[in-house]
């Protein structure tokens, strides 16, 4: 099932925007204190209560140290709760068009727009991080292949000042899991951050 935003009033969407660009840029959310798992994907954490932007709106975050030069404009607009791979051939082609046995695939599509003034030089992989039902926080699957809906989420590094990229980033979940919040930014060295419900 694909599941996309209501369309939100504009205004509502330039609040967000709003409210976003002031904790980025005033450091607002207080850093995250993670533990690893055994698989290095799933992290279970233990996280303060925030405020969680809805599917469709746009948010922008900032990196820190670069104040308002490197300037990311961000939306997540849709999810897909069980993702298949397109078919592909040759060599080098993914082989396994679904995930394994007791799994689900979970797919996010987001649009990445760099308003800034200087090329951000971060990596999508690295970036973002979606938590579950069960309080365990995933990692995007590698760019391996893209998907039945569209290609995933891939841009160069960096990325330049006024390009944008697009893509769905793949999370593997246990079946009965469901995500319920998609994070930007929330690593051990940086403060500034994005989260949307979904």
């Amino acid at each position: 099932m694909t599941r996309f935003p209501r369309r939100r009033p504009l205004g509502l969407t330039f609040l967000a925007v709003a409210v976003g660009a002031a904790c980025t840029l005033t450091g607002c959310l207080p850093p995250q204190h993670d533990s690893e798992s055994d698989d290095g994907r799933s992290v279970p954490t233990v996280r303060p209560a925030r405020t969680a932007v809805l599917l469709g709106d746009t948010v922008l975050v900032n990196h820190p140290g670069d104040h308002d030069e490197a300037m990311l404009a961000m939306a997540v607009t849709a999810v897909v709760d069980e993702a298949r791979r397109a078919a592909a051939t040759g060599p080098g082609a993914a082989k396994d068009a679904r995930a394994a046995d007791g799994r689900k695939w979970v797919a996010v599509l987001a649009e990445v727009s760099n308003a800034g003034a200087r090329p951000y030089g971060h990596d999508v992989a690295h970036s973002f991080a979606a938590v579950d039902t069960h309080g365990y926080r995933h990692v995007p699957l590698p760019a391996s292949a893209d998907l039945t809906v569209g290609p995933v989420m891939s841009w160069p590094v960096p990325l330049a000042a006024g390009r944008s990229a697009r893509g769905w980033l793949v999370f593997d979940l246990p079946a009965e899991a469901v995500l319920t919040t998609l994070e930007f930014g929330r690593t051990r060295t940086s403060v500034a951050s994005a989260d949307w419900a979904l």
